[in-house]
């Protein structure tokens, strides 16, 4: 019963997750790289926007967590299905 809650709590986790790293992407292709006030029609011509290293050691952070988050569900899923196989008669 444990393992339900769990399962169901990382699966919410993770779905919230990979929303969070959608915007995340969103918002570093569109906030970043281009000045928002440009004309969008030029925006493909605009000049990059410099980011600074708080932004870069931020989304390399978020990452690794990401990284983290990932290989504990694995390892989690596996030891469900473990445990599963041992209770089946």
């Amino acid at each position: 019963f444990l393992f339900i809650i769990e399962k169901k709590k990382l699966i919410r986790d993770t779905n919230f997750f990979k929303v969070e790293l959608i915007k995340f992407n969103y918002r570093k292709s569109h906030s970043l790289y281009y000045d928002e006030k440009s004309n969008p029609k030029q925006s493909r011509n605009a000049l990059p926007i410099r980011r600074n290293n708080s932004q870069i050691t931020n989304s390399i952070r978020i990452k690794k967590q990401l990284h983290q988050k990932s290989l504990i569900f694995q390892f989690q899923q596996t030891l469900i299905s473990k445990i599963r196989e041992q209770q089946e008669p």
